[in-house]
């Protein structure tokens, strides 16, 4: 998703849910306490919803040490990441750009991860192997009892995400369910140990179109 997502200057997702999606991540991804962090920028991020970008490195990575690069437009090498714990790779609103970069990130023996709504795909490439995803859709549109709804740009319906309370325990529930107004890509899992951490429901309320918004799995 896009934390930092806005609608008439206001963000979608509210501050604290999206404060303790960046910390859990960071805590899920990184055994290190204090983890050197390099936030990459997707060369192909195109236009939609900068201030994504800028929310992520000034508010919700404000308490780590925190590295920011503009993806080389050949793609993230081997070499870019050298002494780094974790990987942040930034995209809100586009598919992922370059092969070689997923190559790289699969290659990359700390953790990483990937934030934006459509990164369960690339540009002309698959990406299964990085997210332990299998795309289906780009999921701007439900079905449901034969009606579509539409889920874009914050003008159609709202996804109601909703993160599993047995994986972060002891939170408020106004912290760990809230609306998204924008796509999620339509996804499944396709590797074992893939944990789905939170869900979104598309639709109407009383749809039961459910599909992962945050998982994780053990690196090989």
């Amino acid at each position: 998703m896009a934390l930092g997502d806005e609608a008439d200057s206001q963000l979608v997702v509210n501050g604290t849910s999206a404060q303790l999606i960046a910390e859990t991540v960071v805590r899920y991804a990184s055994s290190v306490n204090n983890p050197r962090i390099l936030l990459v920028m997707d060369h192909a991020r195109g236009s939609e919803d900068p201030e994504d970008s800028v929310y992520t490195k000034e508010t919700l990575l404000k308490r780590y040490l925190v590295t920011q690069i503009e993806e080389p437009a050949d793609g993230l090498l081997d070499s870019d990441t050298a002494g780094y714990d974790l990987i942040w790779f930034n995209n809100p609103g586009s598919p992922m750009g370059s092969e070689v970069t997923r190559d790289t990130l699969i290659r990359f023996r700390g953790g990483v991860i990937l934030q934006g709504d459509d990164l369960g795909r690339g540009h002309n490439f698959d990406n299964e192997a990085l997210t332990g995803l299998r795309y289906l859709d780009n999921g701007t549109e439900v079905n449901c009892a034969g009606t579509n709804y539409n889920h874009d740009n914050n003008l159609g319906q709202k996804f109601r995400v909703g993160l599993d309370p047995a994986k972060i325990p002891g939170v408020d529930a106004s912290a760990i369910n809230f609306d998204y107004g924008n796509d999620i890509d339509n996804t499944e899992p396709a590797r074992a140990g893939l944990e789905v951490v939170a869900l979104a429901q598309g639709g109407h309320v009383s749809c039961v179109d459910y599909r992962p918004a945050i998982v994780r799995y053990q690196k090989d």
